[in-house]
């Protein structure tokens, strides 16, 4: 069996091919295969969750991959992009396809009544660790849907095949993506704090899907393990320094040998580490600023998706501590934070301030998070507690592997 991975939501669905029951020579590679497959020749059918099986009709045109089956169920299945996906909706009473939270579910998808080709994963709600807890109540039976649709690449896809298309896919198609639009933007997403596995697990989530007993701290909801396993990173109190000191303090670290500035996507955590130990030895208490989602150097122009810096504290005009981030990847000297956000190519008024750690998946979800924590913490995935000899050791391993 050859396993092909659903564009956008790997959770959602397990598609996987059998080459020798649809007649096809081992040795082929599996893009060839599946093309040699007519729709029109190669019945499909699918099982639908409280309507059973139903025979799936394709398009008249065969440029188009989609196919209907039954009134609640659209079938992508697009062999030369690898895209197989199942679309559930429901009518309106004006005839409009609308996501409902009850709409049928497709759960299987076959191919001349043998070969499945999308297979629903009946562990995907049950699982922590995945986008249904992102999705609008709405469409919580079709969440592989609700991200695909958002995404840019599939939207021009879309462009690309409706000429092909009918009249009616087009009109479901417009009306589906109208919705979704509007769903996600009435979508209240918070961050979430678990211990999963072991392991700590930063996500965002739908806030109606919060699970019981949690509490909100910092911006960021936790259930109580997490909670205290993040408690000894909070930052405490600012110990502010001169500007002069804070300038002083970025030139230090800019001197720093085998940072491997060059490589801004790697190893920021062990970067900060080495900062914040040097800073330690000058007397001052620094603290570290991280930040996730879509960020861009404006230099070489490298994009990541998470990053963390030295912060200081310097008095502002009113007496108040300001934290300035000590950061040579994208600046020359001590910046504010809302200047830090722009190096990294970031719209100030979009950023969430959230409790740590903050969201590794912010970037897939077009959202941008931050917080700042003391200098114990060390990395988005552990919570354990180093000494600050074992962090420094490993903060000089990591950068060293760079060279």
């Amino acid at each position: 069996f050859l396993g092909v991975v659903c564009l956008a939501i790997v959770h959602l669905c397990r598609v996987v091919y059998s080459l020798n029951r649809v007649s096809i020579s081992t040795g082929q590679d599996h893009t060839k295969a599946m093309r040699r497959i007519d729709k029109s020749l190669n019945p499909f059918s699918l099982f639908s969750q409280g309507n059973g099986w139903l025979t799936c009709e394709p398009e008249p045109s065969s440029a188009c991959p989609a196919m209907a089956c039954g009134d609640h169920h659209w079938a992508i299945v697009d062999t030369e992009r690898n895209l197989y996906m199942a679309i559930n909706y429901t009518r309106d009473h004006n005839g409009k396809a609308k996501f409902t939270k009850d709409d049928p579910i497709a759960k299987l998808l076959r191919l001349s009544y043998i070969t499945p080709v999308i297979t629903y994963n009946e562990a995907f709600k049950r699982s922590r660790l995945t986008n249904y807890r992102k999705a609008p109540e709405n469409l919580r039976n079709n969440v592989s849907a609700y991200f695909t649709f958002q995404d840019p690449k599939f939207s021009d896809y879309l462009i690309s095949i409706v000429p092909n298309c009918s009249r009616k896919f087009n009109d479901d198609i417009i009306s589906l993506g109208v919705q979704t639009n509007e769903e996600r933007a009435e979508l209240e997403l918070v961050t979430l704090v678990e211990i999963v596995n072991g392991r700590i697990s930063s996500q965002y989530v739908n806030k109606d899907f919060l699970p019981a007993g949690t509490r909100q701290t910092d911006g960021t909801y936790y259930t109580q393990v997490s909670l205290d396993a993040i408690k000894a990173f909070r930052a405490g109190t600012p110990k502010t320094i001169s500007q002069k000191q804070a300038a002083s303090l970025f030139a230090k670290a800019k001197k720093l040998q085998g940072m491997a500035w060059d490589r801004p996507e790697m190893a920021n955590f062990a970067r900060a580490e080495r900062m914040t130990a040097m800073m330690a030895e000058e007397g001052v208490s620094a603290d570290k600023a991280w930040i996730t989602g879509n960020l861009k150097s404006p230099s070489t122009g490298t994009k990541w998706s998470n990053h963390v810096a030295a912060v200081v504290y310097i008095k502002n005009g009113k007496g108040k501590a300001e934290a300035r981030i000590i950061d040579p990847i994208v600046a020359e000297q001590p910046v504010t934070t809302t200047e830090w956000f722009k190096l990294l190519g970031v719209y100030p008024g979009l950023v969430d301030t959230v409790g740590f750690p903050p969201p590794i998946e912010a970037s897939h979800i077009a959202k941008t998070s931050f917080t700042i924590t003391n200098r114990r913490a060390f990395h988005l995935s552990f919570t354990e507690k180093m000494t600050d000899e074992a962090r420094l050791s490993e903060a000089k391993k990591q950068l060293a592997a760079l060279k």
